[in-house]
């Protein structure tokens, strides 16, 4: 399986970190569901890309913006 690295801001981290902790997972395994849930809403990797460049950036950066917006997404959902 391909590793991929992204640097978090110190935010993001901390509420990633905060959902993993109580959800009982660590970082990467919250981080590798979220992306799968992301995923699932994209046909394909390939897709993912193309998504990126239409907008203009990379997928690890689009990645982290749907990342991100899933995070809300959870945290709105716990109230």
């Amino acid at each position: 399986m391909p590793r991929v690295d992204v640097t978090l801001d110190e935010e993001l981290y901390g509420k990633l970190k905060a959902v993993a902790d109580r959800r009982g997972l660590s970082l990467s395994s919250l981080v590798r569901s979220m992306i799968i849930d992301v995923l699932a809403g994209e046909e394909t990797y390939s897709r993912l890309q193309e998504v990126a460049r239409e907008r203009g950036i990379d997928w690890v950066t689009l990645m982290r913006r749907m990342l991100k917006e899933r995070l809300d997404e959870i945290e709105e959902d716990n109230g």
